[in-house]
Formats: structure tokens, C-alpha cells, sequence
């Protein structure tokens, strides 16, 4: 837990569950600021053949430069920020760098956390949102980007283990939101739901 007097959310959970909306609805609930994830229109190794470290490594360091300017935010405001640096490191890394390569970004993440570790806090709350991998797939092909339309099934089982794994070695307060039925774009009554279960939850760990 962070020793300031206002609280840092993450949001977390798979690819097209939801996270960038349900991260808006949360700070616009709870009053909070809302850090979004790094925009990967900006990062110049985006999907270029062979370099994958170079586009993780890319990703680590822009969100843990959010995560900077998040806790800095916390003397005055609670705060939401959209996927945490520990999933970033956890997730898509494993499964696209071969075995040297994930050594390196195991180092460079280590660096990274001690280079600023007087400015980066420990979360409050993370909030993991879960869905079916049948609604995951159907959200994507909603989203319409390109490059995640050949997405699987097995693809998201996969990466929901490893989301689950990291979580789970973090000790950190989480709250598991399923979200198969939970229709937070269109239904007022389903973000209350949801912006109520994160007050909930917060305040019980006060």
C-alpha cells in the first residue's frame, strides 16, 4: 500500500476485455485522475519484424513513466492507471522473446524499478477484469484492429495465466470483476455496479 493519503488503482486483464473503458469509468466514478496505457501508434517498433524486445522495452519504460507522473499525482488525488508496469512485464514478453532476450528484459525491468523506485508506488488496488475468451474475441473483432484479429483462444488462455500468476505473486489487494455480462459502455446502472465495487473494496482495506 502507498503512504500517501489517496489511493493508486490499476486496472488490469486481457487484451480487448475492457480495461481502457472500465479504467475512464472507475476515475469519472471515485473522482480519481485516469492514466492511460502507452498508445502503441508511438511506439516505432510496433510489430516490425524482429523486434519485439525492442517494442516491449519500448512499452516498459513509457508505462513506468506513467506510473511516475500517477504517483506524483497522489499528494493530491487518487489515481487509475490503465495496465500496471508489472503486467507489461509479465505478459506479452514472455510469450513473444525468446529465452536470452527475456533474460535482458528481466534486467532492464530490475533497473528500471530501482532507477525510480523512490517515485513508484505499490498499488492499492488492482482491479483484474475477466471475460470469457469467447466475449474477449467478440469484443476485438468489435474494436476492428487489424493486427489482433488473428487472436485466439488459446492465445488469451494463455495470456490469462500468466495475468493470474503475476497477481498472485504480487500480494497486492485485488478485486476480480467478470465482466461477460456486464455491459459498462452502454448500461448507467453497470458502471455504478462497477465504480461501487471498487469503493468497496477500497474502503475495506482502509
Amino acid at each position: 500500500m502507498n503512504t500517501v493519503e489517496h489511493p493508486y488503482v490499476a486496472i488490469s486483464g486481457d487484451i480487448g476485455v475492457g480495461k481502457s473503458t472500465a479504467g475512464n469509468v472507475i476515475a469519472d466514478g471515485l473522482g480519481y485522475t485516469f492514466y492511460p496505457e502507452p498508445d502503441y501508434r508511438k511506439n516505432p517498433f510496433f510489430l516490425q519484424k524482429g523486434r519485439a524486445y525492442q517494442s516491449e522495452t519500448y512499452f516498459l519504460y513509457e508505462s513506468i513513466q506513467i506510473v511516475r507522473q500517477a504517483c506524483a499525482q497522489l499528494m493530491h488525488t487518487g489515481v487509475v492507471v490503465d495496465v500496471p508496469p508489472e503486467q507489461h512485464a509479465n505478459d506479452y514478453p514472455v510469450l513473444l522473446l525468446d529465452e536470452r532476450e527475456l533474460v535482458l528484459y528481466r534486467r532492464y525491468y530490475e533497473t528500471l524499478k530501482d532507477r525510480f523506485s523512490s517515485e513508484l508506488m505499490d498499488q492499492d488496488l488492482i482491479v483484474y477484469l475477466e471475460a470469457q475468451p469467447d466475449v474477449i474475441l467478440e469484443r476485438i473483432r468489435r474494436r476492428g484492429r487489424p493486427f489482433e484479429q488473428n487472436i485466439t483462444v488459446k492465445d488469451i488462455e494463455l495470456h490469462t495465466k500468466l495475468n493470474y500468476d503475476w497477481i498472485a505473486q504480487s500480494h497486492l489487494p485485488a478485486l476480480f470483476i467478470s465482466t461477460d455480462d456486464l455491459d459498462i459502455l452502454h448500461s448507467k446502472q453497470a458502471r455504478e455496479f462497477m465504480v461501487t465495487m471498487v469503493r468497496d473494496k477500497l474502503n475495506s482495506h482502509a
